[in-house]
């Protein structure tokens, strides 16, 4: 009686059964890189209750999704223009070569 192991039926196994366990093998990777990736954005994301309770009590109301997505886009503009404005002056600046002998 011949014992094989798991890898070696895997390997005389046909085509169908080997795309099986590739897909299968697969989406538990995916799902266990995609659990670790949400576990580790909410830590980041987490709200910290003291912090949040004083925040509304600074703008008399609770935080809005339109409120946020003002906030952030009002960011992403004055980054994109504080960039632009940084790549302007980089091209605009006088240009000193340092020429050694």
């Amino acid at each position: 009686m011949e014992h094989k192991s798991f890898l070696e039926k895997l390997q005389s196994s046909d085509d169908r059964t080997k795309t099986r366990w590739v897909i299968g093998a697969s989406a538990v990777a995916t799902a266990l890189v995609v659990a670790v990736w949400l576990s580790y954005f909410n830590s980041i994301v987490g709200q910290n209750p003291a912090a949040a309770s004083a925040a509304a009590a600074d703008t008399g109301r609770d935080f809005s999704f339109s409120k946020t997505a003002r906030d952030g886009a009002a960011f992403l503009y004055q980054s994109i223009v504080g960039k632009i404005g940084a790549i302007g002056n980089a091209i605009t600046k006088p240009r000193e070569y340092m020429v050694k002998p």
